[in-house]
Protein backbone atom coordinates (compact mmCIF):
# COMPACT_ATOMS: atom_id res chain seq x y z
CA UNK A 1 0.00 0.00 0.00
CA UNK A 2 1.12 3.18 -1.20
CA UNK A 3 0.28 6.49 0.56
CA UNK A 4 1.26 9.91 -0.98
CA UNK A 5 1.98 12.41 1.92
CA UNK A 6 -0.20 15.31 2.65
CA UNK A 7 0.36 17.51 5.53
CA UNK A 8 -1.79 20.79 6.35
CA UNK A 9 -0.91 23.79 5.21
CA UNK A 10 1.00 25.48 7.60
CA UNK A 11 1.28 29.57 8.11
CA UNK A 12 5.45 29.76 8.55
CA UNK A 13 6.66 27.43 10.85
CA UNK A 14 3.61 26.65 12.90
CA UNK A 15 4.35 24.13 15.44
CA UNK A 16 1.08 23.63 16.52
CA UNK A 17 -0.61 21.24 14.33
CA UNK A 18 -0.65 18.06 15.83
CA UNK A 19 0.46 14.75 13.83
CA UNK A 20 -3.08 13.77 13.24
CA UNK A 21 -4.00 16.77 11.21
CA UNK A 22 -1.26 15.03 8.46
CA UNK A 23 -2.68 11.47 9.30
CA UNK A 24 -6.09 13.04 8.06
CA UNK A 25 -4.29 14.62 5.36
CA UNK A 26 -2.70 12.07 3.80
CA UNK A 27 -5.86 9.47 4.68
CA UNK A 28 -8.16 12.08 2.28
CA UNK A 29 -5.56 11.92 -0.28
CA UNK A 30 -5.85 8.35 -0.23
CA UNK A 31 -9.14 7.82 -0.48
CA UNK A 32 -9.44 11.02 -2.83
CA UNK A 33 -11.79 13.11 -0.96
CA UNK A 34 -11.71 16.34 1.19
CA UNK A 35 -11.50 16.56 5.06
CA UNK A 36 -11.29 20.29 5.83
CA UNK A 37 -15.03 20.46 7.11
CA UNK A 38 -13.87 18.21 9.73
CA UNK A 39 -13.10 21.12 11.61
CA UNK A 40 -16.51 23.09 11.14
CA UNK A 41 -17.41 22.38 14.89
CA UNK A 42 -15.23 24.97 15.97
CA UNK A 43 -12.55 24.99 18.75
CA UNK A 44 -13.07 24.43 22.79
CA UNK A 45 -10.86 26.68 25.42
CA UNK A 46 -10.02 25.37 28.44
CA UNK A 47 -8.03 27.07 31.20
CA UNK A 48 -6.11 25.78 33.84
CA UNK A 49 -6.71 26.39 37.37
CA UNK A 50 -3.33 26.32 39.41
CA UNK A 51 -0.82 26.03 36.17
CA UNK A 52 1.47 29.30 36.04
CA UNK A 53 3.02 28.35 32.72
CA UNK A 54 1.09 30.23 30.30
CA UNK A 55 2.03 27.66 27.70
CA UNK A 56 -0.11 24.80 29.16
CA UNK A 57 -2.60 26.72 30.84
CA UNK A 58 -4.96 27.26 28.04
CA UNK A 59 -5.96 23.71 25.96
CA UNK A 60 -7.44 25.29 22.52
CA UNK A 61 -9.31 21.34 21.30
CA UNK A 62 -11.34 21.02 18.08
CA UNK A 63 -14.47 19.84 18.74
CA UNK A 64 -16.22 16.61 17.44
CA UNK A 65 -13.51 16.17 14.58
CA UNK A 66 -13.94 12.50 13.61
CA UNK A 67 -18.09 12.83 13.54
CA UNK A 68 -17.88 15.77 11.17
CA UNK A 69 -14.87 14.13 8.85
CA UNK A 70 -17.23 10.87 8.40
CA UNK A 71 -20.30 13.57 8.22
CA UNK A 72 -19.02 15.81 5.60
CA UNK A 73 -16.33 13.44 4.10
CA UNK A 74 -17.18 9.67 4.13
CA UNK A 75 -14.13 8.95 6.45
CA UNK A 76 -14.64 7.35 9.62
CA UNK A 77 -11.80 6.55 12.27
CA UNK A 78 -12.18 3.71 14.22
CA UNK A 79 -11.10 3.22 17.97
CA UNK A 80 -10.45 -0.49 18.48
CA UNK A 81 -9.56 -2.81 21.49
CA UNK A 82 -7.51 -5.36 21.23
CA UNK A 83 -6.73 -7.93 24.30
CA UNK A 84 -4.02 -9.83 22.89
CA UNK A 85 -1.16 -8.71 20.33
CA UNK A 86 -1.34 -11.71 18.28
CA UNK A 87 -5.22 -10.59 17.64
CA UNK A 88 -3.93 -7.38 16.64
CA UNK A 89 -1.88 -8.22 14.38
CA UNK A 90 -3.96 -10.35 12.83
CA UNK A 91 -6.85 -7.93 12.44
CA UNK A 92 -4.83 -5.29 11.08
CA UNK A 93 -3.36 -7.47 8.42
CA UNK A 94 -6.53 -8.14 7.65
CA UNK A 95 -6.73 -4.49 6.76
CA UNK A 96 -4.29 -3.95 4.88
CA UNK A 97 -5.38 -6.64 2.94
CA UNK A 98 -8.66 -4.91 2.26
CA UNK A 99 -6.51 -1.94 0.96
CA UNK A 100 -7.14 0.16 4.35
CA UNK A 101 -4.48 1.93 6.13
CA UNK A 102 -4.27 1.45 9.47
CA UNK A 103 -3.40 4.29 12.39
CA UNK A 104 -1.56 4.04 15.33
CA UNK A 105 -0.95 6.63 18.49
CA UNK A 106 2.04 4.88 19.94
CA UNK A 107 4.35 6.22 22.79
CA UNK A 108 7.21 8.42 21.47
CA UNK A 109 9.83 6.68 23.46
CA UNK A 110 9.51 3.24 21.76
CA UNK A 111 9.21 5.28 18.20
CA UNK A 112 12.70 4.71 16.53
CA UNK A 113 12.43 7.66 14.11
CA UNK A 114 10.47 10.37 16.86
CA UNK A 115 12.45 13.01 18.66
CA UNK A 116 11.65 11.29 22.05
CA UNK A 117 12.83 8.02 21.16
CA UNK A 118 14.51 6.16 24.53
CA UNK A 119 14.32 10.04 26.02
CA UNK A 120 10.65 10.07 27.03
CA UNK A 121 7.32 9.08 27.56
CA UNK A 122 4.35 11.16 26.25
CA UNK A 123 -0.03 10.56 26.77
CA UNK A 124 -1.02 10.56 24.11
CA UNK A 125 1.58 9.57 22.16
CA UNK A 126 2.62 10.52 18.20
CA UNK A 127 0.27 9.24 15.21
CA UNK A 128 1.13 7.78 12.16
CA UNK A 129 -0.06 4.90 9.39
CA UNK A 130 1.18 0.97 9.03
CA UNK A 131 0.60 0.57 5.67
CA UNK A 132 2.19 -3.54 5.57
CA UNK A 133 3.55 -6.22 7.74
CA UNK A 134 6.85 -7.52 6.49
CA UNK A 135 7.64 -11.01 8.27
CA UNK A 136 8.27 -9.29 12.23
CA UNK A 137 8.20 -5.91 11.11
CA UNK A 138 5.48 -3.23 10.60
CA UNK A 139 5.92 -1.03 7.26
CA UNK A 140 4.51 2.48 7.91
CA UNK A 141 4.05 5.87 6.68
CA UNK A 142 4.61 9.16 8.74
CA UNK A 143 3.22 11.91 7.57
CA UNK A 144 4.18 14.29 10.35
CA UNK A 145 8.16 13.26 9.99
CA UNK A 146 7.66 13.19 6.01
CA UNK A 147 8.58 9.49 6.25
CA UNK A 148 7.74 6.18 3.89
CA UNK A 149 8.31 2.45 4.35
CA UNK A 150 9.77 2.96 7.71
CA UNK A 151 9.96 -0.25 9.97
CA UNK A 152 8.65 -0.76 13.26
CA UNK A 153 8.88 -4.16 14.76
CA UNK A 154 6.17 -6.23 16.58
CA UNK A 155 8.56 -5.71 19.71
CA UNK A 156 8.61 -1.99 19.78
CA UNK A 157 4.76 -2.10 19.06
CA UNK A 158 3.78 -3.86 22.04
CA UNK A 159 5.83 -2.09 24.16
CA UNK A 160 4.72 1.45 22.69
CA UNK A 161 1.06 1.07 21.68
CA UNK A 162 -1.30 3.48 22.92
CA UNK A 163 -4.15 3.23 20.33
CA UNK A 164 -5.03 1.48 16.87
CA UNK A 165 -7.62 2.98 14.53
CA UNK A 166 -8.98 1.36 11.64
CA UNK A 167 -10.50 3.35 8.73
CA UNK A 168 -13.19 3.14 6.25
CA UNK A 169 -14.54 5.36 3.20
CA UNK A 170 -17.78 6.04 1.78
CA UNK A 171 -18.17 8.33 -0.91
CA UNK A 172 -20.50 10.93 -0.18
CA UNK A 173 -22.04 13.91 -2.29
CA UNK A 174 -19.85 17.01 -1.73
CA UNK A 175 -22.18 19.11 0.09
CA UNK A 176 -23.67 22.66 -1.32
CA UNK A 177 -22.49 26.15 -0.48
CA UNK A 178 -25.84 26.82 1.35
CA UNK A 179 -24.87 23.91 3.66
CA UNK A 180 -21.71 24.38 4.58
CA UNK A 181 -22.82 28.32 5.53
CA UNK A 182 -25.88 26.82 7.41
CA UNK A 183 -23.25 24.92 9.30
CA UNK A 184 -20.99 27.11 10.10
CA UNK A 185 -23.80 29.50 11.46
CA UNK A 186 -24.98 27.05 13.88
CA UNK A 187 -21.27 26.08 14.92
CA UNK A 188 -20.64 30.02 15.57
CA UNK A 189 -23.81 30.59 17.57
CA UNK A 190 -24.00 27.39 19.41
CA UNK A 191 -20.22 26.71 20.23
CA UNK A 192 -18.05 29.47 19.38
CA UNK A 193 -20.26 32.82 20.55
CA UNK A 194 -21.35 31.54 23.97
CA UNK A 195 -17.41 30.02 24.75
CA UNK A 196 -16.08 32.78 23.51
CA UNK A 197 -17.66 35.58 25.46
CA UNK A 198 -16.89 34.21 28.53
CA UNK A 199 -13.44 33.64 27.32
CA UNK A 200 -12.74 37.32 25.66
CA UNK A 201 -13.68 38.79 29.11
CA UNK A 202 -10.98 36.50 31.08
CA UNK A 203 -8.56 37.03 28.55
CA UNK A 204 -8.88 41.05 28.44
CA UNK A 205 -8.68 40.68 32.45
CA UNK A 206 -5.68 37.98 33.27
CA UNK A 207 -3.41 37.94 30.34
CA UNK A 208 -2.27 41.19 30.46
CA UNK A 209 -1.29 40.75 34.01
CA UNK A 210 0.48 37.50 33.22
CA UNK A 211 2.42 38.84 30.53
CA UNK A 212 3.21 41.64 33.01
CA UNK A 213 4.65 38.97 35.74
CA UNK A 214 6.30 37.20 33.12
CA UNK A 215 8.47 40.41 31.79
CA UNK A 216 9.23 41.36 36.03
CA UNK A 217 10.58 37.96 36.26
CA UNK A 218 12.65 37.96 32.87
CA UNK A 219 14.08 41.36 34.30
CA UNK A 220 14.58 40.25 37.69
CA UNK A 221 12.44 42.49 39.81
Amino acid sequence: MDLCICKVRRIEKETGLLCLEDCIATLAGYYCCDYQLSYIGGYKIEIGAEDHNFATKYSIQLQERFENLKKYHGISILKQSFFLRRTAIKRIRQELQEGRPVLVCVNPYWCPWDDGYQKYDATPGHMFFITDIDKKDFVCCDPYFIKKNIRLSFSLFSRGIQEIYFTEYEPKEKEKDLEIQSALNKMYIDRLLPDLNGKRSYFKTNVPKEKDDANNIGSGD
